[in-house]
């Protein structure tokens, strides 16, 4: 065989590892729009393959869009922090994260229950334009909806550092008072020093200024990562960074 088709074959049975999200049919629905609310629904379908949910782990779309504001200039669209839905090829929800001034700046969208496959939704929310101090106009302005593939983590314990000789302990790395791995479980405060109990690390001689003060505690508003989490599942493609770019100004875009 030519190390051509050598070559080709190795590409094609490689496993897939690009992002596979795919977004559209993007809908505002002008005509359905609350004048004294400020909001207006929104309708979009979203596909990935190879979706999984095993118990409290699974994969989601993080969905979010941009709007129009005047020719050129895009921002960000809130959705409202309820009445999201998703229908589809599988059982879904979709999940508004919240912000402090209570709207959403974007949904995650996953199965409800345990299953594998390829997904295609339906997704349909409501943009709270009047969020962002903006009058629609009655014949709507364009609206991108973007989004990456995620995985969730499931909320538990786990340890930092290692049980290992001192002789072979690289320094800064993190310990219990013992030598042992630390363990963290739960997301309360966490002692820092040598007594009993605490999270220790060693500080190499001369190297105070850039190992820390070796002291503590981590304060309980400090995340601490034992809650549930999502990290992203695949690196962005360049058509997703492209994407991203065309809806910065100008400015930021060249800086980029």
């Amino acid at each position: 065989m030519r190390p051509f088709c050598l070559l080709l074959l190795a590409v094609f049975c490689l496993p897939a590892t690009a992002q596979t999200l795919r977004i559209d049919r993007v809908h505002v629905h002008v005509a359905e729009r609350d004048t004294t609310a400020n909001t207006v629904p929104v309708t979009f379908e979203v596909a990935w393959d190879g979706s999984w949910r095993d118990g409290e782990t699974w994969d989601a779309a993080w969905v979010f869009a941009k709007f129009e504001r005047e020719p050129g200039v895009w921002a960000d669209l809130r959705f409202t922090a309820e009445g999201a839905t998703a229908t589809g090829t599988a059982s879904v929800v979709a999940d508004p994260l919240v912000l402090p001034a209570g709207h959403a700046g974007g949904l995650l969208v996953h199965r409800a229950e345990d299953g594998r496959g390829d997904v295609r939704l339906s997704v349909r929310a409501t943009w709270t334009y009047g969020a962002s101090f903006f009058a629609l106009p009655p014949d709507g302005v364009p609206v991108r909806v973007l989004g990456v593939e995620m995985v969730r983590v499931p909320s538990g314990p786990f340890e930092v550092g290692e049980s290992v000789a001192d002789s072979l302990r690289q320094p800064h790395a993190f310990q219990s008072s013992t030598g042992d791995a630390y363990r963290v479980a739960s997301e309360d405060a966490i002692p820092v020093g040598p007594e009993a109990g605490a999270l220790s690390y060693t500080v190499a001689e001369g190297e105070a200024y850039i190992g820390g003060d070796q002291s503590g505690p981590i304060p309980a508003a400090f995340p601490k990562g034992t809650e549930a989490f999502y990290v992203m599942k695949l690196p962005v493609t360049q058509r997703q960074y492209a994407d991203f770019l065309s809806l910065l100004p100008p400015r930021a875009r060249a800086a980029r």
